[in-house]
């Protein structure tokens, strides 16, 4: 069943919702902020067909369940990457970037991948340092022809 994402005035938009369809909304600059994007990158992407919009008259809103969706595969690719470092962390190894990122569906050729991993390896840095004391991402090294390094 297609839902409907254009509506004439809020009167019919907020009918939807109470029917429990899936219209949540959000403006821009807040599911940015959740998306980890800027306002001007959701705006690019509303534009080119990428993020799901509910109109309501002639105001444009981001779709909340699109929003959802994302954060939470978010959340679950960082505790795969999670999972995965502490496994070569078992096993007393390193782990290029390369090798990570494909592990979890990533592309190194990818720049919007590249700084999504290094997002991430971020965050992981905090939480292992404040829970264990240790950077468990510098596990990750670069690859070249020199020998390994954490970091870029």
């Amino acid at each position: 069943m297609q839902i409907k994402r254009d509506f004439e005035d809020t009167e019919e938009w907020l009918c939807a919702l109470t029917k429990g369809l899936p219209v949540a909304i959000m403006p821009n600059p807040l599911a940015a902020g959740a998306l980890g994007e800027s306002a001007n990158a959701i705006s690019k992407k509303v534009k080119n067909g990428h993020v799901p919009v509910i109109t309501i008259g002639e105001r444009r809103y981001i779709s909340a369940d699109f929003v959802a969706e994302r954060v939470e595969a978010e959340r679950v690719l960082k505790a795969s990457i999670m999972r995965k470092l502490e496994r070569v962390a078992r096993n007393g190894a390193t782990i290029f970037y390369g090798e990570l990122m494909k592990m979890v569906g990533m592309r190194w050729q990818s720049p919007p991948d590249r700084a999504k991993i290094g997002v991430f390896l971020g965050e992981i840095s905090r939480k292992t340092f404040e829970e264990d004391g240790i950077f468990l991402s510098a596990l990750v090294h670069r690859k070249g022809p020199e020998p390994t390094s954490p970091g870029p």
